[in-house]
């Protein structure tokens, strides 16, 4: 059973809400899990301002056990003017995994992807931060987070 399961590809798409949190409690490992895009809940921000967003955000795996690769890919949208060299901080428990820099022309959506390799079991957030140092004058930073709950076992 468990080399049928991983062939199952883990895809949670998470709603962001604000500042958007999600656990783990109901589902098994691995896992396939879709939550609806909050796409249809992003409005474009007024000519001459900054609104970064992440969109949602897809995990895929294997299988959720410690040394096989995770796939962490946020979808982020500039709901905003044009804006250069923006941070977006990959973490897990707090631990920074990744920095990605990106430019976005106003409307754009960019998709970066990291593989992160647990290698030990146990609970892990992971977490997405959009300018985690706060260096850009975005006008809506309760779309700028996203935290998701894993179990790696």
């Amino acid at each position: 059973m468990k080399n049928l399961m991983l062939i199952a590809s883990v895809f949670i798409i998470l709603a962001v809400a604000g500042c958007a949190s999600q656990s783990d409690e109901n589902i098994s490992s691995p896992v396939n899990a879709t939550s609806p895009s909050p796409a249809s809940k992003l409005t474009e921000a007024a000519s001459g301002t900054i609104d970064l967003a992440i969109n949602n955000t897809t995990m895929r795996s294997a299988d959720w056990a410690a040394n096989y690769t995770v796939t962490v890919s946020p979808i982020l949208r500039n709901l905003g003017d044009t804006v250069n060299n923006v941070e977006v901080g990959l973490y897990a428990n707090d631990n920074l995994l990744k920095t990605f820099i990106l430019n976005f022309s106003r409307g754009e959506t960019k998709s970066p992807s990291y593989n992160w390799f647990p290698t030990e079991s146990g609970r892990y957030e992971i977490k997405v931060i959009i300018d985690p140092a706060n260096k850009i004058k975005d006008v809506n930073r309760q779309n700028n987070q996203f935290s998701y709950s894993v179990r790696i076992s």
